[in-house]
């Protein structure tokens, strides 16, 4: 009995049908049909009745399941990384971010870690708000968590790995009287309509900051965590907003809505994986490590380097005034 017929048996026996674990497998469908009856030759019985539409599993097949399943599992955890080939990888992943993270920057790199790492099962699952998130990491809820670095609630026992960064941009329809404007000053806004996110969220917190900075007190009129909301509502005149490049980078170029030229440099941030290091999995390592090799699958805008001379935003308690140097560490 090889290891490979028993990935194979369990990948059939997890989807339910010989094609579902062909394509899983990246095997063609008459290669995992003969793998099958090596195996039940060896094992002497049935582990599938076939039919036309769909396969069954046999007592056999059922009894035989945990046990090729603790095998595999225990495989993985003895060998070496570098002896076992993606489809060898058997385990679990809760990995989460707010639902606009997941949406606009992540997803691309979850497609494609679940492709070459196919018995990984990848749980992604969105949380409300930055803080939620960071709790979910600390409380054991996720693997990994991805997050602004560093984050406005900070807790030693996270690590974070930098994978890129985003700017952050002020964003008005193209009629509003400042679209165009060269030289646009925090006062000048001062009176404008605001459309934020919920407190909680990263992007409030950056903009509360912006306020307190510069003395102004904003007049509210819309606050969601739906970034395609607070998009459509700036771009039908409602307000302007603090959101990210990668958030609007597709109606920039449309000509839907415009970055007003105010200095945001400072209202830059690093991206990445947060996780508490001690409960790392040998999966969740191996994701963390492929997010670092494969940034090329993160938004474009993600991977420009920070303007220079940047300091995060929490640095800054007054107009060109840093508390304290920045004390960043690229894991």
């Amino acid at each position: 009995m090889e290891f490979r017929h028993l990935h194979t048996f369990v990948a059939i026996a997890e989807t339910g049908s010989f094609s579902a674990a062909a394509e899983q497998l990246s095997m063609s469908q008459s290669a995992v049909s003969q793998t099958i009856r090596r195996l039940e030759e060896e094992m002497k019985e049935p582990l599938f009745i076939r039919n036309a539409r769909h396969c069954e599993i046999t007592e056999a097949g059922k009894n035989l399941l945990p046990q090729a399943q603790s095998l595999l599992r225990q495989r993985q955890t003895l060998m070496p990384a570098s002896n076992l080939s993606p489809e060898e990888y058997h385990g679990r992943i809760r990995v989460g971010t707010s639902t606009s993270g997941t949406s606009f920057i992540w997803a691309r790199l979850y497609q494609a870690f679940g492709r070459i790492y196919p018995n990984i099962r990848l749980d992604i699952r969105t949380t409300t708000h930055t803080e939620r998130t960071a709790e979910d990491i600390l409380n054991g809820a996720l693997d990994i968590g991805f997050l602004p670095i560093p984050y406005p609630y900070r807790n030693p026992r996270i690590e974070q790995a930098v994978l890129g960064s985003h700017r952050t941009l002020i964003v008005a329809s193209p009629n509003h009287s400042l679209a165009g404007v060269k030289g646009v000053t925090p006062q000048d806004i001062a009176h404008e309509r605001f459309i934020l996110y919920e407190r909680g969220i990263n992007f409030r917190s950056l903009s509360d900051h912006f306020f307190a900075l510069h003395g102004i007190i904003p007049d509210i009129v819309g606050q969601s965590n739906d970034t395609y909301l607070i998009r459509t509502l700036c771009e039908i005149e409602s307000g302007i907003a603090f959101l990210g490049d990668w958030a609007v980078v597709d109606l920039l170029e449309q000509g839907r809505l415009v970055a007003l030229d105010i200095d945001t440099s400072n209202l830059s941030e690093q991206l990445g994986a947060a996780f508490v290091s001690e409960r790392m999995t040998r999966v969740a390592r191996l994701l963390l490590s492929f997010a670092r090799k494969r940034t090329d699958l993160l938004p474009e805008v993600i991977l420009k380097p920070l303007p220079d001379g940047w300091v995060h935003y929490s640095e800054i308690d007054g107009p060109s005034r840093i508390k304290r140097p920045s004390a960043l560490r690229d894991l």
